[in-house]
């Protein structure tokens, strides 16, 4: 499916770019770096720069999201369903949580825009607190 919405776009499907979009596939629902994906590839011969080059092919073409956390790093994932992070702020936990639709999620918001004015295709909301095991930690360490 994803090859074909490469070759679609004009996208030759390099040995590298397979290699890349399999180990999306295999790590999905996780949130990776272009190193992570880096490191688990050189030994494939995938180099950095294949890397970064289809991560930018990748999201141009709505397959994956690229998020920041915070000033951390840069992270991917495969796009799929919407969903919501919530992420620790003491210890960087990211967990995911169903979204809704992103034209339901502007009126929830109370984002009015005609509909040849604005049309939503994703969203990126994170939300900041403390997980339960840092608040746990935090309570030990009070007493």
């Amino acid at each position: 499916m994803i090859e074909k919405t490469l070759t679609d776009l004009g996208y030759r499907m390099s040995r590298g770019r397979r290699e890349i979009i399999s180990f999306l596939k295999k790590n999905r629902g996780k949130h990776l770096s272009a190193e992570d994906i880096y490191k688990a590839l050189k030994k494939k011969g995938v180099s950095l720069t294949t890397v970064y080059r289809t991560l930018k092919i990748l999201e141009r073409a709505g397959i994956v999201k690229k998020s920041t956390f915070s000033k951390r790093h840069m992270s991917y994932e495969l796009s799929y369903k919407p969903h919501i992070h919530l992420i620790c702020s003491d210890c960087g936990k990211i967990e995911e949580i169903k979204g809704v639709p992103p034209e339901k999620l502007m009126k929830l918001v109370g984002i009015d825009r005609a509909a040849e004015d604005f049309t939503p295709v994703s969203y990126i909301v994170e939300i900041y607190g403390i997980c339960k095991s840092c608040r746990l930690k935090l309570k030990k360490t009070k007493r």
